[in-house]
């Protein structure tokens, strides 16, 4: 019961945090911001990625597999996102989106902006190299899912 207010109180703070930043500010703005923060926590993760795992020699796919299990699956939870390996990528698929569990308006792409980042700072730490990925669907655009589609 403590932890679900807690959750509540800290929910509706960044509610309301992030709309007096889109009204003052703008949306443009506010996707900056989550691109940056994005990256910075793949930074992170894949810096405790590292520490944990062998991932030096790893394939894409293989990277791939742990972000899946270190980073977005405790988040969405096992069943919420799925990683499917063709010969010439890896998609990645969220099908729970924690911002619109919490009940965000998740229309206005900020949050997808957030993953997108986060997955490309975390292939980009791991290989070298900078990385754009492919977006097929957005659930803030009405899908049923986000498929982030990284390019070997």
């Amino acid at each position: 019961m403590e932890g679900e207010r807690i959750y509540k109180f800290s929910g509706n703070v960044f509610k309301n945090v992030i709309a007096r930043l889109e009204e003052t500010m703008g949306a443009g703005t506010i996707r900056a911001v989550f691109r940056l923060v994005g990256r910075d926590l793949g930074r992170k993760a894949a810096e405790r990625i590292k520490k944990k795992h062998k991932v030096s020699s790893c394939s894409l796919g293989e990277y791939a597999k742990i972000l899946v299990e270190e980073v977005i699956a405790p988040v969405t939870g096992n069943d919420g996102v799925t990683l499917k390996e063709s010969p010439e990528n890896v998609e990645i698929d969220i099908t729970v989106c924690p911002f619109e569990q919490m009940g965000f308006d998740i229309s206005n792409k900020f949050y997808c902006t957030y993953t997108e980042s986060l997955i490309e700072r975390l292939i980009e730490e791991k290989f070298g190299k900078e990385v754009i990925i492919k977006i097929n669907s957005l659930k803030s655009a009405g899908h049923d899912k986000c498929s982030f589609q990284i390019p070997k």
